[in-house]
């Protein structure tokens, strides 16, 4: 595969970072690197194919490069222990040997040793690692954001300066070389003896299996159909760029306004298959199709693929005839670190396509035991408490954690954050989520801290409600725009208490929910940039689509869909006695007393309306279907945001975008 010519993967200088000051500080000899899930766990039963077997790099060989961009200790880190430093050289640079144990390589610059600050607090090692064949399309690009020099880094799948397809076909050689592995481990601590570090690597970017089954394509086991082969799949129009900021591990797609971003850098990437005369015998094949593509966790539209199908000419058997099927999928995502399977069925009858997506662990297996699937799907099946850890279990540890665990009294997730508002812990699967609500319902209030969701997640189950009546949320929720799917029987919150925040979340109903609201029960802190999509009946007496007593704060948000309930309902809230500013509700509200707003009101109400074509009223601030999609509907909704924030300026700026023959959109 050719390579950027002009790209620099390592730009290294002369000169020598001046020597820490030592007291006796332990002095870093060795590093043991491991990839993530690269070790099959003892759990597995059977006989079973990893992705790895076929996907990326699942261990280091002797010889491999990691460049250590980042040692120092996590909290209060000491200049003098802080690798690169002021070194005029990018990092550390490791190697590792035929046995495994990583070594200083010698011909690099930087610091003749390297020390800790001291080998008991956690440590932050952030690093990236070059395969031992070909070197990445990467370069270095230092920015400044807000007060803060930070570096990113930018490469390309392919050769950028080629308009050719990412080619994966020659197998898994050609993905290997191009499977960038990433640290960011903030709880690294020194083994025995001192000398030594252990430290994790991520696959960045995101695997892909398309998995295409022809079980009822040939007509009879006799029949030359049984003769047809799958081949030539290509996933269409992919992002090839992408970026990783070091300073927080993330990886994902260049987009408009990032360095580097090339709007021509999209190609075709073909996947390779193993074994291109498929699995199975002659009627019930499988044909499965391997390779990565960058991270796209914001939605980049939707996915496109296509591939060959080879069978016999049914009016001349001996010839074969090729057709080529396409396929398009909406709210598909690519994550870093993750696989996507795509599962296709073909039926030759009616020349008819069922595609369906599932999301695992980049080295999951073909046929786990149900606790790893539960612990990465983005599906909730189930809610036993048994399902999940949550900080202070035996097994929530680095290793075995859902989601949190505790290091020396310092609690982060599985990824390596803290909870600041810089490293927001993150949510990525269902399970995660669960255990999120387990650790609010145990008291963990996470006031002055962050959560971030980073997956779509849909509920299968009846939901418990994130806390209860005696353990309220007070952390600032990141919704990041995310949907979660199918609330019932209890809502999304159970209480939010006054110092919570939830914002830029969207969430729908799967069934009744028997308290007041979709969102909340009881909301006392702000809810901002948020929606509500679909129908949502509730079962308590006082009900809103949002929240059903609301005590705290409203603003920018909106719901389209009817609200339903037993009694007095309306179409945002229940009972307010807060505030609600710039929101809206089109839809029906049904209950034995209908108001488009709040069914009952002793608070603040500014800006907000509702549909008067499908709930005529006396309420003030109604307007027409017709209205409602018209510029000047968007228009009065954000003069109220901004009258708002004119007296209240910390509010976030969220704000509408008007749409055509629709209901306004919240601002991405």
């Amino acid at each position: 595969m050719k390579r950027l010519k002009y790209i620099l993967f390592v730009a290294l200088t002369a000169c020598t970072a001046r020597e820490p000051l030592v007291n006796n500080q332990p002095e870093i000899k060795g590093i043991q690197a491991r990839i993530v899930g690269g070790e099959e766990p003892s759990t597995r039963a059977g006989s079973v194919t990893k992705l790895s077997d076929y996907v990326g790099r699942s261990k280091f060989k002797g010889g491999d490069r990691a460049v250590f961009t980042n040692i120092r200790r996590t909290s209060h880190p000491i200049i003098d222990f802080t690798y690169p430093g002021n070194g005029n050289y990018e990092g550390v640079v490791f190697e590792a040997g035929a046995s495994g144990g990583w070594t200083r390589a010698k011909d690099t610059d930087g610091p003749e040793r390297i020390y800790w600050t001291d080998a008991v607090n956690p440590h932050t090692f952030v690093a990236y690692a070059l395969p031992q064949a070909g070197d990445y399309d990467w370069r270095s690009v230092p920015m400044t954001v807000g007060a803060e020099d930070v570096t990113y880094y930018v490469g390309s799948l392919g050769d950028p300066s080629s308009a050719g397809a990412v080619d994966y076909r020659g197998g898994n050689e050609l993905i290997e070389k191009e499977d960038l592995l990433l640290c960011y481990d903030r709880g690294v601590t020194a083994e025995p003896g001192g000398s030594v570090a252990l430290v994790k690597f991520g696959h960045a970017m995101s695997s892909v299996r398309v998995v295409v089954d022809i079980n009822g394509f040939s007509a009879g086991a006799s029949a030359v159909d049984n003769r047809t082969v799958v081949s030539n799949m290509k996933l269409l129009d992919q992002p090839t760029l992408y970026i990783w900021q070091q300073s927080n591990g993330i990886v994902r797609s260049l987009r408009e306004g990032d360095p580097y971003y090339d709007e021509d850098g999209r190609k075709d990437v073909l996947l390779w298959i193993p074994k291109p005369e498929g699995v199975g015998d002659k009627q019930a094949r499988t044909f499965t199709f391997y390779g990565i593509t960058t991270p796209q966790p914001e939605n980049y539209g939707t996915t496109r693929l296509s591939f060959d199908v080879t069978y016999p000419d049914p009016l001349d058997p001996s010839v074969d005839k090729t057709h080529t099927y396409t396929a398009s999928l909406k709210n598909v995502f690519f994550e870093s670190g993750y696989n996507t399977t795509l599962n296709i069925s073909l039926n030759h009858l009616n020349e008819q396509m069922t595609v369906g997506c599932e999301y695992e662990d980049w080295q999951f297996v073909s046929t786990p035991d149900q606790s790893q699937l539960k612990k990465n799907s983005t599906f909730l099946h189930d809610t036993k408490r048994a399902s999940v850890t949550v900080v202070g279990d035996a097994n929530a540890t680095p290793d075995d954690a859902t989601w949190l665990y505790d290091l020396n009294g310092t609690v982060y997730d599985i990824y390596g954050h803290d909870g600041t508002e810089e490293h927001p812990y993150q949510i990525s699967t269902a399970y995660q989520l669960l255990s999120f609500a387990y650790e609010v319902q145990g008291g963990r209030s996470f006031e002055g801290q962050y959560v971030s969701l980073d997956a779509d997640i849909t509920f299968e189950v009846a939901w418990i409600g994130i806390g209860n009546a005696g353990s309220a949320f007070n952390g600032v929720f990141l919704g990041g725009h995310r949907f979660v799917y199918g609330v019932k029987d209890q809502p999304l919150f159970y209480s939010l208490g006054a110092k919570a925040k939830v914002e830029q979340l969207q969430v729908s109903a799967g069934g009744t929910v028997s308290l007041g609201g979709l969102f909340a029960a009881v909301n006392e802190g702000l809810v901002s940039g948020c929606r509500v999509v679909g129908d949502v009946e509730l079962g308590a007496a006082s009900a809103g689509a949002f929240v059903g007593d609301n005590r705290g704060v409203l603003f920018a948000s909106y719901h389209v869909g009817d609200t339903k309930g037993p009694a007095a309902v309306g179409g945002l809230v229940g009972l307010n006695s807060g505030t609600l500013v710039g929101c809206y509700h089109a839809g029906h509200v049904n209950g034995t007393s209908a108001r488009g707003i709040a069914a009952s009101d002793s608070g603040t109400i500014e800006a907000c309306f509702f549909n008067k074509t499908l709930l005529p009223s006396s309420d003030a601030n109604g307007y027409t279907s017709a209205e409602m999609t018209k510029q000047a509907f968007t228009d009065a909704l954000n003069a109220g945001l901004t009258a708002w924030r004119t007296s209240h300026p910390s509010y976030d700026n969220h704000y509408y975008v008007h749409q055509p023959a629709n209901y306004p959109r919240l601002n991405d």
